[in-house]
């Protein structure tokens, strides 16, 4: 469940045209998840066109 969550809080945060630490730090906010965690996420999904 989380994962889906954090591919949506990466997407939604490409398409509004966020940095990466802004992106994180929402991960961070919204799901409590570890820093190394979150990147891997961001990495994952981050490269992902919508």
């Amino acid at each position: 469940m989380l994962q889906g969550q954090a591919k949506m809080i990466v997407e939604s945060g490409r398409e509004d045209g966020l940095d990466d630490e802004t992106i994180l730090k929402r991960m961070q906010d919204k799901l409590g998840m570890a820093r190394k965690e979150e990147e891997v996420y961001l990495e994952q999904y981050g490269r992902q066109t919508v």
